[in-house]
Parts: structure tokens; C-alpha cells; sequence
């Protein structure tokens, strides 16, 4: 398997393309790139030389196949990002046909983004409802990263595994702004692309209610037992998606993966979970059937080979009543020697790995 960019060489790359970046500290030597194009963050890395935890394209390796991409306004790039939800409303022309009428619109993302203050993302989004006639929708989107504490640092005994771990962390709040409400709704959609090699887990009720968006994952894949989730991101032939109703899950997941001998690296994210709210998202054989707000995507090796951990902030226009929405969408980060790094996994999800 190919080395994943490193610190300097996103660094680097991104410097030699001339494209806007910045960098935010998270404590001791953590520190996340927010690029400009695309609005991506990309990290935590741990030092210079350290691999980017996150899947990012092998082209942050290399300054021109780089410059190559970003020429092409391609939104493959990795990192943590944010879409617009309903997928089938923004993203799908025909969804009989889903995948071969899948066209992202580019207002969305690479977009248009200004990055101010280090730490400050913001774009006007004019798009398209294809599955309105194409109506017109025009949407707000700021967002702003800042560091957070470690979520485990006042447990008794923490001291324990503490000196066996690093840790970095950062709040994502995005508001979304509807100029113009209307019937349509839309929502945050936040998308962590990680690479394979690991499993998502997703903490859950007993009798979990999930459904697949495209065809069912296999018992190779996908495990689900009384209180937990997980799906092993094998970097395979196989695609799938698995979409999770807010009623059942607690707003965590998370992705464990083990690095090298002993060595392991663990994502935490947290969001404010409301079964209560309309989410939006639908599966396109399914049409009327919401309620999920924890999407688990595998892709199939058309697009990288890479998992994916998706949340939805609340939504805006249609039945909501709302025409703005903030979410932020917690997420933590702790790398070190194996055994430590899956206490803090059952410190957080509340399950062995």
C-alpha cells in the first residue's frame, strides 16, 4: 500500500500550486491544514513527517499532479468536508438511474469558498433542484474550526493511558442560510473520507433500524449486534452504504484502525442527534422513507478505495419552519500504542474493538 501525503508534502504541494491555505494548532505538535479550494481540513498530523490520518488523494504527494486536479475543479480530493443534502434533490438527476446521473454540482464543492482569520470558511451556493424541474435554490454556508479539549482528561485514572496517547481535536460549526425559503429543504452534510484498513463503529439501541443504499454490505463487511455497528472499510471491490435512523444511534461514531505494531490510531465525531428533526436524506429506491441522520459509506475502488463517516446537520426550507441552521460537528483524534488507543475507543463509544 502507498504511503498516505505527509504534513510537509500537503504543505508543499499546496504552496507550489499557489492555492490558499492555513494552518490551525491544535496543541503540542497537532496541527490541521484548511485548504481554500474545496474547503477541505485535512489532518490532525502529529509532525512533519507523519501520514495524513485521514484518506486524501495520492496527488498532495506531488505538487504537478496536483496542480492537475485542482485545474480540473475535481472534488476527490479527501479530507473532512461539507455537501448540501437532500443527495437525491442536489446531486441526482434522475434517480432510477443513481449513480450514472450522479452530477455533484461544483457550487457546492470544489465551490467558491473565501478562508479568512485562519479558520473561517464561506461561500454563496447557487444550485439546482433536479428533482424540482430544476428549480433554483440559493444557500449561505459559514463555517469556522477551532480546537477543543481533550473529552477524557477529567476521568479518574485517565493518567493511566494518557502518556501512551496523543490527542488533537476541533469543533466544525457550519450555519447554513436558506436566502429564500421555500418548500425545498436542505441540510449540512458533513463527509470524513478515511482510508482502508479500519472499521466504523456506530453506538446503537438494540434492534437497530438501517437500510442500504445501494446493495446489501455482506457479513464480510458489516456487523451489527444489540448495541454497535461496525463496518470494515476493506478498500475492496465492494460498495455499499449504510444509512442509520437517529432513533437508534446516540450522534457518535467513530474510526479505529491499527497503523503499525502496536500502534493505532482512533476518530471520534459527535453531533447533536435529533430524531425529532425532518432529516432529508433518502435511499432512491426508497422515496418518503427519512428519519437518518448517520450515513457509513465503503466505496468500491472507482474512487479511491476509501470509507467514508457522514452526519446531517438540521434542516432548512420545507417542513423545518427554519430558514438557518448552525451544527457543529465535534471530532476527536487520539494516536498511540494500541492497547491505550482502544481504551479511549471504549471510553467514547462504549464498546470493545
Amino acid at each position: 500500500m502507498n504511503r498516505a501525503p505527509t504534513f510537509g508534502q500537503v504543505v508543499g504541494s499546496l504552496e507550489k500550486c499557489r492555492e490558499q491555505f492555513s494552518l490551525v494548532e491544535l496543541g503540542a505538535d497537532a496541527r490541521l491544514v484548511i485548504t481554500r479550494y474545496g474547503g477541505r481540513i485535512i489532518g490532525p498530523f502529529f509532525g512533519e513527517d507523519q501520514e495524513c490520518p485521514l484518506w486524501l488523494s495520492p496527488s498532495f504527494s506531488e505538487p504537478n499532479e496536483l496542480a492537475a486536479l485542482l485545474r480540473r475543479r475535481a472534488w476527490n480530493i479527501g479530507g473532512d468536508r461539507i455537501w448540501v443534502a437532500p443527495e437525491l434533490q442536489y446531486n441526482v438527476r434522475d434517480r432510477a438511474r443513481f449513480l450514472q446521473s450522479y452530477d455533484l454540482q461544483q457550487a457546492v464543492d470544489p465551490g467558491t469558498y473565501t478562508l479568512a482569520n485562519g479558520c473561517e470558511l464561506e461561500q454563496e451556493m447557487r444550485l439546482l433542484a433536479y428533482d424540482h424541474q430544476d428549480r433554483g435554490k440559493s444557500l449561505h454556508a459559514v463555517r469556522r474550526i477551532r480546537r477543543i479539549d481533550d473529552p477524557l482528561r477529567t476521568l479518574a485514572g485517565y493518567e493511566a493511558i494518557s502518556g501512551d496517547l496523543r490527542f488533537a481535536g476541533y469543533e466544525h460549526e457550519i450555519t447554513l442560510t436558506d436566502r429564500a425559503p421555500d418548500d425545498l429543504p436542505s441540510q449540512a452534510w458533513n463527509i470524513t473520507q478515511v482510508p482502508p484498513g479500519g472499521v466504523a463503529i456506530v453506538p446503537t439501541v438494540p434492534g437497530l433500524e438501517y437500510a442500504d443504499h445501494h446493495a446489501p454490505a455482506d457479513a464480510e463487511h458489516l456487523e451489527v449486534s444489540d448495541h454497535c455497528l461496525k463496518a470494515r472499510i476493506k478498500g475492496d471491490n465492494c460498495m455499499f452504504k449504510i444509512e442509520l435512523k437517529a432513533a437508534h444511534h446516540f450522534g457518535r461514531c467513530g474510526y479505529f484502525r491499527v497503523l503499525a505494531p502496536d500502534q493505532a490510531f482512533l476518530m471520534v465525531k459527535l453531533f447533536f442527534n435529533n430524531p425529532s428533526e425532518p432529516y432529508v436524506m433518502e435511499a432512491p429506491d426508497r422515496p418518503g422513507v427519512r428519519g437518518y441522520s448517520i450515513d457509513i459509506y465503503h466505496d468500491d475502488g472507482g474512487l479511491g478505495g476509501f470509507g467514508e463517516t457522514e452526519c446531517h446537520g438540521r434542516p432548512i426550507g420545507g417542513e423545518s419552519s427554519r430558514a438557518a441552521s448552525t451544527d457543529q460537528f465535534v471530532n476527536w483524534f487520539y494516536a498511540g500504542r494500541e492497547a491505550a488507543v482502544r481504551k479511549a475507543a471504549f471510553h467514547l463509544l462504549g464498546t470493545e474493538i
